[in-house]
């Protein structure tokens, strides 16, 4: 685990073929996968899918195997987790059911040494810490976290929304979309779109 500033951020995401500081994303296009259940937001928003939270976390978990099939796919071997071109760590009103998954996501910045309101990052490794990506995917899916995670080794920042939706961001668009519905196709419940960022 390594605590990344700012600065270091910039140059590595730089690096990456990004370049988000300030957000430069605008016009990107990315691939993305979502549920066909299209939540919005959790369990308890009274949008999108109406289902129940044991149908919520089974649906995450398929998103979620879905994230470690890729990673194998790709070999990929660490992850960074910052807001990146978000800014901030965290979004949205803190209800009674989102307020322990924010509470478990700002303990681990703690434990990382950084603040909720920066925009430092961690760097991880994948092995041991797939708890943190599904930490992450959560957050994001109940419409607390704002985080992101970039795979340096492939130079793509993989977004998570409240939408239940993974979006992958990268300047090698079309072996991307490839690998993407490739793996798809293990998974019956997950569909394949794409887009263009837009502020």
């Amino acid at each position: 685990m390594r605590k990344l500033y700012l600065k270091e951020l910039k140059k590595i995401t730089c690096e990456c073929g990004f370049n988000i500081y300030p957000d430069m994303m605008n016009g990107t296009p990315f691939v993305g996968i979502y549920h066909c259940h299209e939540w919005d937001h959790g369990y308890e928003s009274g949008c999108g899918y109406d289902g129940t939270r044991r149908e919520f976390y089974a649906d995450m978990r398929e998103v979620l195997d879905f994230i470690i099939g890729y990673i194998e796919h790709n070999r990929i071997s660490k992850f960074i987790a910052a807001p990146f071109y978000k800014t901030h760590q965290f979004s949205g009103i803190i209800t009674d059911s989102t307020q322990y998954i924010y509470e478990e996501i700002c303990d681990f910045l703690k434990k990382c040494k950084i603040h909720r309101r920066s925009q430092c990052g961690v760097e991880l490794e994948v092995e041991g810490n797939i708890s943190v990506l599904e930490m992450l995917l959560e957050g994001a899916f109940q419409g607390i976290s704002e985080l992101c995670v970039l795979f340096p080794e492939h130079s793509v920042i993989m977004d998570f929304t409240h939408h239940f939706d993974v979006g992958f961001f990268t300047g090698n668009f079309e072996a991307e979309k490839r690998t993407v519905m490739k793996l798809l196709c293990n998974y019956k419940n997950l569909r394949y779109y794409e887009g263009v960022y837009q502020v």
